[in-house]
């Protein structure tokens, strides 16, 4: 493809071309003609031969030296003509500007229109982005601002050009944003998110969430770019959520304080009370009672440790509250061995509490009546989470066992009759009783009657 950039010479070289294109379709038509005139002679020639006297060798002589003279003056003509007329015209293209030589590509129309559309979207998304996007240079000035600024501080991105991207913002923020745009200044291609306030047309200080890349090496940007959000919503919501969890810990503080008072206050009344009496089974009632207020008040302690008001972590639990029974029946280090194999089992909280006074009944009359005088012995304490999903507690002893005949449930203390009716109406569990060398109890529940609080 040639294009011609010119004036009237331009015009000139043009007729000469197309006077030069009309020569060569006269030398194909003159080939065509020639060649059926040359045709026509033969045949007339060899129709008038009878008549004349002339040799068939001189016939053909003259029919091919006819030929050849008649092509080269038609051609030879003709070509001059031809050539006379490109060298003008390529004279006059000399002489009327410049010319630009270039060559069709196949879909060039389409992959042109492709780029300007593709062009087109990136410049919409950005434009109508919900982001802002700051171009800055390396001296911290704003190169280009998206009309998402009108939006983002309530100023014009055209009067943002020139400034110094710091000069919105927050004072206290003012070093951290020096350090970070440091930061990355220091490494090509980084990029790095924080967030900082700046100040609105109105005055308000805007909380912003800013993601920096670091493009002044690559040639197509050439500069910082800043992408930046507005999250003070976020952050008020944040803002709020925070307090209400510092006032809800402050409440389960106090809960926990008060909760822990009371039940020493009652620990300290039932101890006084008991100082006056000397029959052995109304001691056994009030320590009891001190026991059964100490395992609810440890699930309190463990729960406030824990954090977390719905779950308790029940092999802690109950290592502790076996520990804390035997150091109040016989003393600590004394004749008789609490041990406890555990795996970590998380139940709510309203199981442990029904699975507190179960093991406090069980550990207690395993202490109390296992070991008579001063008898040495263990008690063996076990939690295991089931293949089936249960949970199985184990409580046992290396004492006598039970006496022959007797029935748990119908001749038990009020206690371990109180304990098996939890088992199996709050737990909704089973309880089975072995006397094999020693009394074994095994307790077999799902945690699955009651619902999380929180």
């Amino acid at each position: 493809m040639i294009r011609r950039l010119g004036t009237s010479p331009e015009k000139k070289a043009s007729s000469l071309g197309k006077e030069a294109k009309g020569l060569l379709r006269l030398i194909d038509l003159h080939d065509r003609l020639f060649s059926a005139i040359l045709l026509a002679t033969t045949l007339v020639l060899l129709a008038l031969r009878p008549r004349l006297s002339v040799p068939d060798w001189a016939i053909g002589l003259s029919i091919a030296a006819f030929a050849i003279g008649l092509v080269l003056v038609a051609r030879g003509y003709v070509r001059r003509r031809v050539e006379r007329a490109l060298e003008e015209a390529r004279k006059a293209g000399a002489a009327s500007g410049i010319s630009i030589f270039g060559k069709d590509i196949p879909g060039g129309r389409k992959v042109e229109e492709a780029l300007r559309d593709s062009e087109e979207r990136f410049r919409a998304i950005i434009e109508h982005g919900h982001d802002g996007i700051l171009l800055v240079d390396r001296e911290r000035r704003i190169l280009y601002a998206s009309p998402s600024y009108a939006r983002l501080l309530g100023r014009e991105p055209a009067e943002l050009l020139g400034k110094p991207a710091f000069d919105f913002v927050h004072p206290e923020d003012l070093e951290m944003n020096r350090g970070i745009y440091l930061a990355i200044l220091a490494k090509p291609g980084r990029t790095l998110r924080w967030e900082y306030r700046v100040r609105h047309s109105d005055g308000s200080w805007r909380w912003n969430e800013g993601t920096a890349t670091n493009l002044l090496d690559d040639p197509r940007v050439a500069a910082l770019v800043l992408n930046s959000r507005d999250v003070t919503e976020h952050r008020s919501a944040l803002d709020a959520i925070v307090t209400s969890l510092r006032e809800k810990e402050i409440l389960v503080q106090e809960l926990y304080h008060r909760t822990n008072n009371n039940m020493q206050v009652i620990s300290s009344l039932l101890l006084m009370q008991s100082e006056g009496e000397t029959e052995p089974r109304v001691l056994e009632a009030y320590r009891n009672l001190e026991n059964r207020i100490g395992a609810m008040a440890l699930v309190q302690r463990m729960l406030y440790k824990s954090r977390d008001l719905s779950n308790i972590e029940l092999g802690d639990y109950v290592t502790e509250l076996a520990e804390l029974l035997r150091d109040s029946l016989v003393g600590p280090g004394g004749r008789v061995e609490v041990e406890a194999e555990v795996e970590k089992v998380i139940v709510l909280l309203d199981t442990a509490m029904s699975l507190g006074i179960v093991l406090n009944e069980l550990v207690s009359n395993s202490l109390t009546h296992a070991f008579p005088g001063e008898r040495r012995g263990k008690v063996r304490v076990a939690l295991s989470g089931l293949d089936d999903g249960r949970i199985e507690l184990v409580v046992a002893d290396d004492g006598p066992g039970l006496p022959e005949g007797f029935d748990p449930l119908r001749d038990g203390s009020l206690g371990l009759s109180s304990a098996i009716g939890l088992v199996e109406t709050q737990l909704k569990g089973s309880i089975d009783f072995e006397s094999k060398s020693g009394l074994r109890c095994v307790i077999r529940f799902r945690d699955n009657l009651y619902k999380a609080r929180v």
